[in-house]
């Protein structure tokens, strides 16, 4: 649920879009019936990780929004030029960074660019 409180608390100070509002609102619904879907056990499953101290890091091709615009991990203000948020960069005080990097669909660029040399509780994934 906390997940879900995020969310509608940076629907206060940010524009989203309508479409991604309705997206939004149905996955706060959604939480309140103890139901998920796909893209949100994915992001239970990154906050669970990142509440333990994981960092976790996310790259390959538009995997910010997500293909077919299911994940939305990184919102963009429609009214304000490069001013993003991070839900999951603010579900607990002490909790692991979540990185969400879109790059080309060459693994190997991912690998060669967007990598650090690793943390010992880095989680990378690439998509």
């Amino acid at each position: 649920m906390l997940f879900a409180v995020v969310m509608m608390t940076m629907m206060t100070y940010m524009n989203v879009g309508e479409g991604l509002q309705r997206v939004l609102k149905s996955r706060t619904e959604m939480l309140s019936q103890r139901m998920v879907d796909w893209s949100m056990g994915e992001a239970l499953a990154f906050g669970s990780l990142l509440k333990d101290g994981v960092h976790v890091r996310l790259s390959g091709q538009d995997v910010e929004r997500g293909t077919f615009s299911h994940r939305h991990h990184v919102l963009h203000d429609q009214n304000r030029d490069r001013v993003t948020y991070v839900p999951l960069n603010h579900l607990y005080p002490q909790q692991a960074e979540y990185v969400v990097c879109n790059s080309s669909l060459s693994e190997f660029a991912v690998l060669g660019q967007y990598i650090r040399p690793c943390h010992p509780l880095l989680l990378s994934g690439l998509q």
